[in-house]
């Protein structure tokens, strides 16, 4: 039956973009928006000259706990991305044969009724 393949590829196809807005909704509120402490060299510069000793070592911490969790989070978003592509890929493939099969179908019960109504 043709138009239950179609229903089932409908369907999927309306799973995989709700999964594509998700992940969408996903990147756009995990990705970093906020400005480091120091946005600037120049300030950089000025805040590095009138500190002392403990707060540079506090402040180097906490930058390299930043810079720690910032590139753990990037890869675990590089690995979603790439094994949400790598699913998409796969279910338009899969899309392109159903409805490859879809037309042959319809094609012969086409050519069925045809042949009949000739005869």
């Amino acid at each position: 039956m043709p138009t239950k393949r179609l229903f089932r590829l409908q369907i999927w196809t309306l799973i995989l973009l709700m999964f594509c807005g998700l992940l969408a909704a996903y990147l756009y509120f995990v990705l970093p928006t906020g400005q480091p402490m120091w946005s600037s060299m120049g300030l950089a510069e000025h805040e590095i000259q009138r500190a002392d000793l403990s707060q540079l070592q506090t402040d180097l911490r906490s930058a390299v706990t930043s810079l720690a969790k910032f590139r753990h989070e990037k890869n675990a978003l590089l690995l979603l991305c790439f094994v949400s592509f790598v699913a998409l890929t796969g279910f338009l493939g899969w899309s392109l044969v159903a409805i490859s099969r879809v037309k042959r179908e319809i094609g012969s019960l086409e050519s069925k009724a045809y042949h009949k109504a000739g005869a």
